[in-house]
């Protein structure tokens, strides 16, 4: 009975509670009717019947009894001897009523009643007898007066019998019309429930017939689905023999049709798994109940080549929990896994050329510095005329233009090269305490010179008790020095540059380098924290620079496991944002904003 649609169960137990209400119903009817039957006072009606029969007759011959003085005595005699006839009949009708009676011992009260009926009879016939062998003579008015007396009292019994058998029947018919009322009612209430069970028994055959006809589109949509999908689909047992494939699968892995795969008599790890061990693990997880995703092994075709293909299974339960089969999907990843392959070995190709690249450029830090240096040390002797005079003007001129392009040549070089040895982790970092209220102040004293000269006011708000910080104290000022340089050179004169630091309530330490410049557009920042980014604006262009500051200024942030922001407005002004962790605060702060 395992896995047997519930409505074969709903419409039996339907079918067999109809039958079993009609056959109760059935009984009921039938006992009920029986019982009436039984009880229906048939033989009072014959008796009442019978009496009221009787008594017009008898009621005739008292009154033609009373009116004696006007018949002859021949009239009168052939009166009595009609009279005597009737009592005949009258008596044998009583002798049928003994025996309608006598079927239920019930009537035995009205049996004697008869009995007593049929003895007054009796006397009277025996009277009659007795005037027919006497005769009249003298004596007819007095035998007329005595024969209307035994009238009057024979009408006066039969009257009191036909009401008393007209009492009892009326008796026991209002018992069966409430016998018949309560049977009416129980019939009505019997019609009602079938009349309500076979309203919900239409009700469900309608929704089942819906159900149906929903269940055979669904099973159409499946099928058409399962036919028609471009990825493989199968179903396997639990010891992985193949039940059923589409033709997506059988495609993919080269067969003709999913019949001519389903006629290999193997595992689908020995049709398809390179690796058997791959196979049976997938397997035994699905036998545990678990369940395969994005499971990517290399799978063998029926011509031999072999394809990456990615699975994604699961198993297949009963109502009981039990394990019934395993389904699931296959679709072929080789472009894909070959693209992933290529991307990847090209990446590491680039990876290593990028890293060769900077290992080369922090080797050759000597080879660049040190012709560099003498550039900037011969021309600072011409420059000062340390030796005596140059002779011409003009040559004191060149000597300054060749020191100030081989200083910021060099300033560049240097960046290059810290950028470079932080791509290649060859720069250490020689961490210790550090008061940030120092460190900026320093940098504002490098930088007022330039910042006088471009009319921007500096503006330091780092509180003085601020707790010391671990960082290398080289590559900190390193960082305000560019951030506040970059502020400076982007700032028109009259604006200002504002230096603001703060303990967070997380405990972490953050710097905002904040200016009133040209401010950078939103669209333009991912630009700018890229490497060696530069925003392309009218003001940017007019000022040099590499763009690789805030390249070295992220570097170093992320050195020190800090965080860095960019938020700018254009025409407003920017504002840099640096978070240090609160594992480098070395000692407790003030209170926290």
């Amino acid at each position: 009975m395992k896995g047997r649609d519930p409505g074969f169960f709903i419409f039996w137990g339907l079918g067999l509670f109809v039958i079993l209400s009609v056959g109760v119903l059935y009984y009921y009817a039938k006992a009920t009717s029986d019982v009436v039957r039984k009880e229906l006072p048939e033989p009072d009606i014959y008796i009442s019947e019978f009496l009221d029969r009787s008594l017009n007759v008898f009621e005739d011959y008292v009154i033609l009894f009373q009116d004696y003085a006007e018949l002859t005595p021949d009239e009168s005699m052939s009166v009595i001897l009609q009279l005597e006839k009737k009592l005949i009949k009258f008596q044998g009708d009583i002798a049928t009523a003994e025996r309608v009676l006598a079927v239920d011992h019930k009537h035995e009260g009205r049996m004697k009643e008869f009995a007593l009926l049929k003895d007054f009879v009796e006397e009277d016939l025996l009277f009659i007898n007795l005037i027919q062998k006497i005769g009249f003579r003298d004596n007819q008015e007095l035998i007329m007066e005595q024969i209307l007396k035994r009238l009057n009292l024979l009408v006066e019994r039969i009257e009191l019998d036909r009401d008393y058998s007209h009492h009892v029947s009326v008796q026991q018919m209002n018992t069966q019309i409430q016998r018949l009322d309560r049977f009416y009612n129980h019939m009505m209430i019997v019609l009602g429930f079938a009349i309500f069970s076979s309203i919900g028994f239409l009700y469900m055959a309608f929704r089942r017939q819906q159900d149906l006809k929903a269940l055979g589109k669904s099973e159409l949509n499946y099928r058409r689905l399962f036919e028609n999908a471009t990825e493989g689909v199968l179903q396997i047992d639990r010891k992985g023999m193949l039940l059923n494939c589409n033709p997506a699968l059988a495609s993919i892995l080269c067969f003709d049709s999913p019949a001519e795969m389903m006629a290999e008599e193997k595992t689908l790890g020995q049709l398809v798994y390179v690796d058997q061990a791959t196979a049976k693990t997938h397997i035994d997880l699905l036998s545990k109940g678990q369940v395969l995703i994005g499971e990517v092994h290399r799978w063998r075709r029926k011509d031999g080549e072999l394809i990456w293909g990615e699975i994604n299974a699961h198993p297949v339960k009963n109502e009981e929990g039990e394990i019934l089969f395993h389904e699931g999907t296959f679709t072929n990843v080789d472009e894909r896994m070959k693209a992933e392959i290529n991307l990847r070995r090209a990446k590491e190709e680039a990876e290593f050329a990028n890293r060769a690249k900077s290992e080369f450029l922090a080797n050759m830090s000597h080879e660049l510095r040190t012709p560099l240096n003498a550039v900037i040390g011969f021309s600072e002797i011409l420059r000062t005329e340390a030796f005596g005079k140059l002779g011409h003007e003009n040559y004191k001129d060149y000597s300054n233009d060749i020191h100030s392009a081989g200083e910021h040549l060099l300033r560049v070089i240097n960046d290059i090269l810290d950028v470079a040895k932080i791509e290649a982790g060859q720069m250490q970092l020689y961490e210790r305490e550090v008061r940030l209220h120092d460190v900026v102040q320093s940098s504002f004293r490098m930088l007022s010179v330039r910042a006088d000269q471009n009319e921007v006011s500096l503006n330091m708000e780092v509180p003085a008790d601020l707790p010391t910080m671990i960082a290398d104290e080289t590559r900190l000022k390193q960082i305000f020095v560019n951030l506040i340089s970059n502020a400076v050179k982007f700032t028109k004169p009259g604006g200002a540059v504002s230096v603001r630091a703060s303990l967070l309530n997380s405990g972490e330490l953050q710097i905002k380098i904040i200016d009133t410049g040209v401010g950078i557009a939103e669209k333009d920042i991912p630009t700018v924290l890229s490497r060696f980014g530069q925003a392309q604006t009218s003001y940017a262009r007019t000022n040099e620079g590499t763009g690789i500051g805030l390249t070295l200024v992220q570097l170093i942030v992320e050195m020190h496991q800090g965080h860095f922001e960019l938020q700018s407005v254009l025409d407003v002004g920017t504002t840099c944002i640096v978070t240090f962790p609160r594992s480098r605060i070395s000692a407790p702060g003030r209170q926290a904003v």
